[in-house]
């Protein structure tokens, strides 16, 4: 987005994040950033899980994650489900997803150069679940067929660019069916309108 001469511009299209005072004339703003539409039938035998990391804008406990990721493994039965960490993923909670690695469980570590592409993944998953840390993970899997849901991370400070915790996206809670200590919480589900 172009911080100079921006009146050279006939019309400007920008992320509303980007803007913390009133913007210009020829200036339109949206919510979120644009992302490639994956629009292909998703197989329903098939999920994904996508880990942000350390942030200015979320908690971003290991230990909780952790047992979000396990109670959704557990609950939502999937021949194949793909979990992908991030370069900000902490080693701690990298080595933790790992070792979930089973017939049905596929860890796809970013620094293995010649694993599965996120994006092609995400194009054959029925169900997505994200961190809502990153605003283009959470945006490009909204782009995509299937549902999307987010893991639920404290914002460390309310601000209404936080995906999951404005007016504009709708959010319902889910209890987990085995107790996993007073803690624990249950995901976010993001409302996504269907294909």
């Amino acid at each position: 987005m172009p911080s100079l001469f921006k009146n050279r511009f006939d019309l400007i299209c920008a992320p509303e994040h980007d803007y913390d005072k009133a913007t210009e004339n020829n200036t339109y703003t949206f919510k979120g950033s644009l992302a490639k539409v994956i629009d292909i039938v998703p197989d329903s035998d098939v999920g994904l899980i996508a880990i942000g990391g350390s942030n200015n804008h979320y908690e971003f406990s290991n230990e909780e994650i952790y047992k979000q990721i396990q109670f959704i493994i557990n609950l939502h039965k999937k021949n194949k489900w793909y979990i992908y960490n991030s370069r900000r993923t902490p080693e701690v909670l990298t080595n933790k997803l790992h070792a979930l690695a089973s017939n049905s469980v596929d860890f796809i570590d970013t620094d293995n150069k010649s694993s599965p592409n996120l994006s092609d993944t995400m194009g054959k998953a029925s169900i997505k679940i994200v961190t809502p840390d990153s605003v283009n993970l959470v945006f490009e899997s909204l782009s995509s067929q299937g549902s999307t849901y987010l893991l639920h991370l404290n914002p460390i400070k309310e601000n209404s660019t936080l995906i999951g915790h404005d007016a504009s996206v709708n959010t319902v809670k889910f209890s987990p069916s085995n107790n996993f200590g007073s803690s624990w919480r249950s995901p976010d589900l993001l409302v996504k309108k269907s294909y």
